[in-house]
C-alpha cells in the first residue's frame, strides 16, 4: 500500500489476541479489581499495539474495532489502534447471535 493513500480497517473481536504477533496476556487479577490500583488496568504496558498504531497513521489508515466480549478484553491496549488512527470502538457486551433461520 502506498503511503498516500488512506484506509479503513474493521476488527472484530470476541476474545483477546491469544496467538500470533499482538498476544496478550490476562491481566485481571480478582485482587485488582475494586482495589486503587484497578486503574492501573487503562494502562496499555504492550508496546506493539503503540507501534502499530505510529505504522497505520504514516499509512493514513484509520481501525474501527467491534468488540463482542464474554470475558475479560484488553481495550486499554487494543483500542490504542483506533485511538491513534482516527478509528472508533464500539462494545456489545454478552451479544448473542440469533440465527433467524432457526428462530
Amino acid at each position: 500500500m502506498k503511503r498516500n493513500q488512506g484506509s479503513s480497517i474493521n476488527i472484530f473481536l470476541a476474545s483477546r489476541p491469544t496467538v500470533g504477533l499482538g498476544i496478550l496476556p490476562d491481566r485481571v487479577e480478582g485482587k485488582v479489581l475494586g482495589t486503587d490500583k484497578e486503574y492501573e488496568l487503562l494502562d496499555s504496558p504492550d508496546e506493539y499495539y503503540k507501534k502499530l498504531a505510529v505504522d497505520l497513521i504514516e499509512y493514513r489508515s484509520s481501525v474501527n474495532i467491534f468488540a463482542f466480549p464474554y470475558s475479560y478484553l484488553d481495550i486499554a491496549t487494543i483500542g490504542i489502534l483506533s485511538k491513534f488512527s482516527g478509528g472508533c470502538v464500539k462494545s456489545y457486551p454478552h451479544f448473542l447471535e440469533i440465527d433467524p433461520l432457526q428462530g
